[in-house]
């Protein structure tokens, strides 16, 4: 009977992509008022980060009125993600049950040690599709997505002005598109900003009067929900005029990145309060190259300057949560908390 490893360390910021800032799989990292040196394995992590949470009816509710205004087959898709997650909750919960029945409907203990090793097995598959099936989910994004990233580097852009056909997207430059706002929306930078942030988002008074009762509200049960809802309709928009900009650095300094490291540059993260108007995102891909999405520019390349380089670097400083990378140890002179 093969075994099951349920994926408990579950990364926000992929260790492939942080593997351009290492080496030999050994990243600088400061965190707070620390510098250390550690394997990327161990960074931008939590456990069961993604586990999947029930929603009650109340935040049923608020879903829905969250979608009210959207077309048919948006309130569909997202309807059809919702019921695919509770799936794995509910296997879980049918799995519990049985397990907990027939364990009392067998006396032979030779039988019984079979039936555990068993049962134990089971138990895990079922607690393994709750536990690892988003991570699964993005996991599979970054496989497909790290092609795009190494041409990147390899400053070649033709999947996004000359894209090809794609399996399940219409094509390269919407599968890119997506990806990066997933990125950007799946990490614990924004998840803990939104659930700060809930109560100035979402006016409790209202909500009582629309007949949701907003203190059974959990918004980290919340987050991940809407997320997925706004991270695919963000894409969708910026589809047909986003533009893409490659930036080259040639200088002294390097690009650094952190556990948020894809970036609106034209909002404040120091301030759950502050909405920005203009979307524009920032993406380091390795010490030396970065990209601009949606960017005024009209050029694909952008040779950066000293003073560009320390931009974006304190940009990405101001935007982490916990942790700032590098490739070396002397950046955090400059850029700390």
């Amino acid at each position: 009977m093969k075994d099951v490893n349920i994926k408990h360390k579950q990364h926000y910021v992929f260790q492939a992509y942080l593997e351009k800032w290492s080496n030999n799989k050994q990243i600088w990292c400061c965190r707070k008022d620390k510098i250390f040196l550690t394997n990327i394995i161990n960074v931008a992590q939590e456990r069961d980060f993604y586990r999947i949470k029930e929603l009650n009816s109340e935040e049923e509710k608020f879903i829905s009125l969250f979608l009210f205004n959207q077309p048919k087959d948006v309130r569909e898709a997202v309807t059809k993600h919702i019921q695919l997650l509770h799936k794995q909750l509910m296997w879980k919960e049918l799995s519990d049950t049985f397990i907990n029945n027939i364990s009392f409907c067998i006396e032979d203990n030779q039988a019984k040690t079979e039936l555990n090793k068993v049962i134990e097995n089971l138990r895990k598959i079922a607690d393994s599709g709750v536990n690892d099936l988003v991570e699964n989910i993005y996991s599979d994004d970054e496989g497909k997505a790290i092609v795009y990233l190494n041409q990147i580097i390899n400053e070649d852009l033709s999947f996004f002005y000359s894209p090809d056909s794609d399996d399940c997207f219409r094509d390269s430059k919407q599968r890119f598109i997506h990806f990066l706002c997933t990125q950007h929306f799946r990490t614990k930078s924004a998840r803990v900003r939104w659930e700060n942030g809930m109560s100035e988002s979402f006016n409790e008074e209202i909500l009582n009067k629309l007949g949701v009762d907003y203190s059974q509200l959990r918004p980290n049960h919340l987050a991940y929900y809407v997320f997925w809802y706004v991270e695919n309709h963000v894409a969708d928009m910026l589809y047909n005029n986003a533009h893409l900009s490659l930036i080259i650095n040639n200088t002294e300094e390097p690009f650094i990145t952190s556990d948020q490291p894809i970036i609106n540059i034209k909002a404040n993260y120091q301030s759950i309060n502050d909405t920005p108007d203009e979307l524009i995102f920032y993406y380091p891909i390795s010490p030396k190259y970065a990209i601009l999405l949606n960017d005024n520019s009209t050029d694909s390349r952008i040779i950066a300057l000293d003073k560009d380089v320390e931009y974006y670097n304190t940009k990405i400083t101001k935007s982490a949560l916990e942790n700032i990378f590098a490739n070396d140890k002397a950046l955090f002179e400059k850029y700390h908390f």
